[in-house]
């Protein structure tokens, strides 16, 4: 399964939270996040997925979006004892913190490439009736929306918006 997103190394977690402040990006949407979970470690951690904004209104959204999670909630850096919990949560031991943003798209992208071209290949055929001819390809970007990782892809005039599961599962 791929894991996409930056996780937030305990020894950052200070620096991190001050440049969120000093860009206004307060808040924070948390939810679980099972593209984190390592089969190869020893003690397994909760995995948690950080979703910052700068507008309230649209980290409420979000969590609307993610109510039924476990773990949907809303931080505000702006209080310290959300302060103090967030920076808890990621110097901790009881979680693995990761943020919704991808480090490096063009690595992502190659990745898609070189893993999962097959499977691509498999749900064009299966569930678009698009008919690709020699020469042409299909223009695939990555979007993030409520936490959730999803392929845009497009030839000539069409597109098909997925979630990455989706491509995964083929």
């Amino acid at each position: 399964m791929l894991q996409p997103f930056f996780k937030l190394e305990p020894s950052f977690a200070e620096s991190f939270l001050e440049r969120m402040l000093s860009l206004k990006k307060i808040y924070f949407v948390s939810q679980g996040y099972k593209r984190g979970f390592n089969h190869l470690a020893e003690i397994h951690k909760e995995d948690i997925l950080l979703t910052d904004y700068a507008d309230e209104g649209l980290a409420k959204i979000h969590l609307n979006a993610v109510k039924a999670d476990k773990y949907a909630a809303i931080i505000n850096l702006t209080k310290p004892v959300h302060f103090k919990k967030i920076r808890e949560m990621i110097t901790g031991e009881v979680y693995d913190v990761y943020r919704s943003a991808v480090p490096n798209l063009k690595e992502l992208e190659k990745r898609l490439d070189n893993g999962y071209k097959i499977k691509l290949r498999r749900y064009i055929e299966t569930q678009t009736n698009w008919r690709i001819p020699q020469g042409e390809s299909v223009q695939s970007q990555f979007e993030v929306r409520f936490g959730e990782l999803f392929l845009n892809l497009k030839w000539r005039t069409q597109r098909v918006r997925l979630k990455f599961e989706d491509i995964e599962q083929m």
